[in-house]
């Protein structure tokens, strides 16, 4: 699924989602071989097995002729040394090699052994840790539903579900419950969002008829842009007015890459390119307006995350830093953190890339809101909520991570973002530039 999950055992073992740890073990086991030993370790009676598995050369079976050349004349031994027929040595060169590479992949397979290994056992320690997390959790504790469920019950014994985090947007996993549990899981606790004013709704919705409906092209909305977006004789507040500067700075920047010869959107660009080119505008200058917070780039990374993966830290550990994410907006004086952004260079909602950012991003959203909740009186920890973009490619999405009962942490899928590449869809960055407004 697109939340990377799968349900199932192996060995009777519980198995589940790749949310569980960052690299997923592999399910297949590499096959097992012997501890390399040298050559002067193993005994004559073994001997041959060794050459058999590992490609020594064996001092028993030298060539008879290699054997009279030791007791003729030194000048004909080097004589016959450089007459030496050339399949011969050929033949020695190949043979050279093929131990050479058989013993490179006794080596190879050697290390696959430790690294299979290593991961069982990782991955058997964080069954056994979300076993003990879960078990851990009290009946009271939990988000009971009207029809007596537990939804931490359904999901443990579905699958591992990494952190509790309910992903409303997984047809699989909403599946798991009836309609009128669905219902409850949906609007328990529903957050809202204050309306647009309506000039600068009338303002941007000006581009939407003007393109959508009349089809113009880049010339004539390159006059649009150059109109004023201010009345007559009105002074321009930043308080009052900065949501149309930004929506111009939007606009104005897509015609700028649509004006050119070679669209510079349409090229196979970096993540770093994206996140300052595309998104920068569309969602770091939209917050811009809010005092109390600040944005931050992949340079520096989320103090929540770092939180949780030191909480175990002992005196002579180093201190582990936490995610780095491409944008991130904390709150000013404090060490909140209240909306990340993950941009994934890719083009398919189904590839490895797409899914481990998403897991990444879903992870830092938990330890966002689970720092919140820790400095929040009980009381208040439902009007509190993480906001998130994830960006795959020129493609995002809002989502909304809250605590609407028990462990439970509810992902919500709030709009869809589109940065278009080409002119054609620009009713889909107006739809964009609406979605945030109403954040």
């Amino acid at each position: 699924t697109v939340n990377g999950t799968v349900n199932g055992t192996i060995n009777g073992e519980k198995v589940g989602t790749i949310n569980e740890q960052e690299n997923s073990p592999p399910r297949r086991t590499p096959r097992k071989i012997k501890s390399k030993r040298t050559y002067e370790e193993i005994s004559d009676e073994d001997s041959k097995v060794y050459d058999d598995e590992y490609g020594e050369i064996d001092d028993h079976e030298e060539d008879d002729d290699e054997n009279e050349d030791v007791n003729e004349d030194d000048d004909e031994n080097e004589d016959e040394d450089v007459n030496e027929d050339d399949g011969e040595n050929e033949d020695e060169d190949v043979d050279e090699d093929d131990d050479e590479n058989e013993d490179e992949n006794a080596e190879g397979d050697d290390d696959k052994d430790k690294k299979a290994r290593k991961r069982k056992k990782l991955e058997k320690k964080l069954i056994n840790d979300f076993i003990l997390r879960f078990e851990a959790i009290s009946a009271d504790d939990k988000w009971k539903l009207p029809s007596g469920r537990f939804v931490e019950d359904v999901l443990y014994d579905w699958t591992l579900a990494h952190s509790f985090i309910l992903d409303t947007d997984c047809q699989e996993v909403m599946d798991l419950f009836s309609s009128e549990e669905k219902e409850t899981i949906l609007n328990t606790n529903k957050k809202s969002f204050p309306a647009v004013q309506d000039d600068i709704k009338k303002y941007a919705m000006k581009y939407y008829k003007i393109f959508c409906l009349i089809k113009k092209n880049v010339g004539d909305l390159r006059q649009i842009v150059m109109e004023p977006y201010l009345k007559n004789g009105e002074i321009y507040n930043p308080k009052l007015h900065y949501d149309l500067v930004w929506i111009h700075l939007v606009f104005n920047k897509f015609v700028i890459e649509w004006e050119q010869g070679v669209n510079a959107l349409a090229d196979d660009n970096l993540e770093a390119w994206i996140v300052s080119h595309v998104w920068t505008f569309i969602v770091d200058m939209a917050l811009k307006d809010i005092e109390e917070t600040r944005i931050g780039k992949s340079d520096g990374g989320s103090y929540a995350s770092k939180m949780r993966k030191n909480k175990k830290r002992k005196i002579g550990k180093s201190v582990i830093r936490g995610r780095k994410i491409d944008i991130l907006l904390k709150l000013r004086n404090s060490s909140r953190e209240i909306l990340a952004s993950e941009v994934a260079r890719t083009e398919d909602i189904h590839d490895k890339k797409y899914l481990g950012d998403k897991m990444k991003l879903l992870k830092l959203m938990k330890d966002m809101i689970d720092l919140i909740i820790e400095s929040l009186p009980s009381t208040t920890i439902e009007n509190y909520e993480s906001l998130c973009t994830f960006g795959i490619q020129l493609f995002s999405a809002i989502y909304i991570m809250d605590c609407p009962g028990g462990v439970i942490a509810r992902l919500t899928k709030k709009a869809q973002l589109e940065a278009p590449i080409y002119i054609e869809g620009i009713c889909e960055l107006i739809l964009s530039i609406v979605a945030m407004l109403e954040l």
